[in-house]
């Protein structure tokens, strides 16, 4: 047993995921260092505006390369050489979809948000970060991870965030005013800057615009799978924001998305195991070695899972002190959270280990299953849980999601032992 532990920590997968972990600890610090300085800076009620402006931005933002950037992460891990056939069609695809999800993001903002000039100001540049410059950058980072680049791979993702700090911290020691509308143009500058880096960057340059072109129709089944995979897969993290500024008062969204940014933040050291493990995944799926993977991920994730709960459970009145006054009442929704954090750990893993192992469909019907679950259990709680009714969903949500994509490849390992 100790030499076969041992044998794990020299492994690829382990030696990838401590090197991805090292970037992810300062994106960890990053996140930590944004979301207190910008919650602080915005107060709960802009804040919680502000939260569900980004995450329904996110939410459209996701589907912009449809699909491609997964395809592109698997073509170009089993075969290299394909670069230069795959990448016309996927940044010609990202292109066209990216402006047609940023003039529908317009069109649901202004029916869910009464805004002002300045508060559409604010949703101009973060439509344009989100949904044309975000989705750029994710096929830079994608191919580098293709590569095996992971962990240079996720310092050119970081670069956006951490411009935002440096704008955040010049914003709070401005005392500027107007700072939803002054940050949202920082928001759109640092995601402009960190694209322009990494292409200038890169080993090999993007073709010519010329040569860009959308998909065929032959060509659109396979990547649309992974369009509605990206959704699903991101609605979880993003829907809640949205519900948070419908179903809670304004503050009270802005208590939500305090605590819940705070629990994603938790699980990073999940983000990159699974983005270490991945590329490995889509190499060598269906061979035994696999299935030692994915139990080797499951122990993992729920493991940490359950100790980041904990930590966030009994650390909340610590942790809600750095929010500041504004949001004295905030404990509450981070002792809530905390139950979901076990399952939010093993939805990341399973679902990403789902679609690596060619089951985008079911991954996706799964984690639609979940936010219905979210939306119908918000909506009735609501009454009874004014406070509380989105925490107890969302954690409802997280379990049943993961729960069911490990069960799934739980019964696959037995099925395959069988034969």
């Amino acid at each position: 047993m100790h030499r076969k532990f041992l044998a794990l920590l020299k492994g690829p997968i382990a030696r990838s995921t401590i090197q991805t972990s090292g970037v992810m600890g300062g994106r960890l610090l990053i996140q930590a260092g944004t979301l207190l300085l910008l919650s602080r800076l915005l107060g709960p009620h802009q804040f919680g505006l502000f939260s569900g402006l980004a995450s329904l931005a996110l939410l459209f933002g996701t589907m912009a390369t449809f699909g491609l950037h997964i395809t592109l992460l698997r073509d170009l891990s089993r075969t290299p050489e394909s670069r230069q056939h795959i990448l016309p069609k996927t940044l010609g695809t990202t292109l066209s979809c990216g402006t047609i999800l940023l003039f529908l993001y317009f069109i649901v903002c202004n029916a869910l948000y009464n805004l002002t000039t300045h508060q559409w100001l604010a949703v101009l540049c973060i439509g344009l970060a989100e949904n044309l410059i975000q989705p750029f950058l994710l096929l830079s980072v994608t191919e580098r991870q293709a590569n095996g680049r992971v962990a240079r791979s996720q310092f050119y993702a970081l670069t956006p965030l951490l411009i935002r700090l440096v704008s955040i911290v010049a914003l709070y020691l401005s005392g500027t005013t107007n700072t939803l509308l002054i940050y949202s143009l920082l928001y759109l500058i640092s995601s402009t800057a960190a694209l322009t880096y990494s292409l200038k960057m890169a080993k090999e340059k993007w073709p010519s615009i010329v040569l860009w072109r959308t998909l065929k129709k032959r060509e659109i089944l396979d990547p649309a799978k992974y369009a509605v995979l990206g959704l699903t897969n991101r609605a979880p993290a993003e829907l809640d924001k949205v519900l948070a500024t419908q179903l809670l008062s304004a503050s009270g969204a802005g208590f939500y998305a305090a605590a819940s940014r705070a629990l994603g933040a938790l699980t990073t050291p999940i983000t990159a195991l699974v983005l270490s493990s991945l590329p490995n995944i889509f190499r060598f799926t269906g061979r035994r070695d696999n299935k030692r993977t994915h139990t080797t991920i499951f122990n993992a994730v729920l493991i940490y899972g359950i100790t980041s709960g904990l930590f966030l459970y009994f650390s909340s009145p610590f942790i809600a002190s750095f929010f500041g006054k504004q949001y004295s009442d905030i404990s509450e929704y981070f002792q809530c959270l905390s139950f979901a954090a076990p399952g939010l750990a093993l939805r990341l893993s399973g679902c990403n280990i789902l679609m690596a192992e060619n089951h985008p469909t079911l991954r996706a019907k799964i984690e639609a299953s979940g936010l219905f679950l979210l939306i119908l259990s918000s909506v009735i709680l609501s009454p009874t849980y004014p406070i509380l009714s989105l925490p107890i969903a969302y954690a409802l949500s997280e379990y049943w999601t993961g729960s069911i994509c490990w069960l799934f490849l739980y019964k696959k390992k037995i099925k395959n032992k069988a034969l």
